[in-house]
Order: C-alpha cells, then sequence, then structure tokens
C-alpha cells in the first residue's frame, strides 16, 4: 500500500486529500492529528469536497471551509455573475469616486 499524499491548500495550511486505495486505510487519529495541523479538507475521486476536519480553535481554517462551502453552493451564480461583465472597471469606478470628492462642498469648522 502506498503513502497517501498530502499538499497544501491555495491560500493556508489546510491540507486536501483525496480519496482513494491508498487513503482508504487511514485511521482516525490520523485525520484528527492532521487536524490539529491546520486543518484536513478531504475530496472525493472526483475532486468534489465531502468534509472537513478542522480544529474547533483554529478560526483560519474555519473561515477557509465557510468560503469553500459558500462558494460550491453559490458557484453557477458565480459563474452567470463573471460572464455578465456589466460592470464598470476599478478605474472607472476610482475615478467617479474622485469626482465626487473633489465635487464636495462640505465645510469643516474649526
Amino acid at each position: 500500500m502506498g503513502k497517501a499524499k498530502y499538499w497544501e491548500s491555495h491560500a493556508m495550511s489546510m491540507q486536501t486529500i483525496i480519496l482513494s486505495d491508498q487513503t482508504a486505510a487511514m485511521t482516525v487519529g490520523a485525520l484528527v492529528e492532521q487536524a490539529a495541523h491546520g486543518g484536513l479538507e478531504i475530496r472525493d475521486a472526483a475532486g468534489k469536497v465531502v468534509a472537513y476536519v478542522l480544529s474547533p480553535a483554529d478560526e483560519q481554517a474555519w473561515a477557509y471551509a465557510e468560503a469553500r462551502v459558500y462558494f460550491e453552493n453559490h458557484r453557477e451564480a458565480f459563474k452567470a455573475a463573471a460572464n455578465r461583465r456589466s460592470g464598470i472597471t476599478t478605474a472607472e469606478l476610482l475615478a467617479k469616486a474622485n469626482a465626487i470628492v473633489g465635487q464636495s462642498t462640505c465645510a469643516t469648522t474649526p
């Protein structure tokens, strides 16, 4: 039996494991130990997240997991919004904000 492969997720130290014949023999103790060191994201063979194992005290791991769950639950809405491209650029937004600030006539009193 081969060794399970772990790798760091993009933004933090949470490790990811893919369920396979190699990882099927992992003990609960190994999962809990991993959770104590930044958390563990468990994915099925297709890459879908099926579980998170997290320490209750690791706020960063919980925030990451909550954001991932939200993103996964709203993936189609994010794709649709990206495809609409009906907004303005950041540069345009900042230019409009600067124009408004430049027109401000609010007086300050000493």
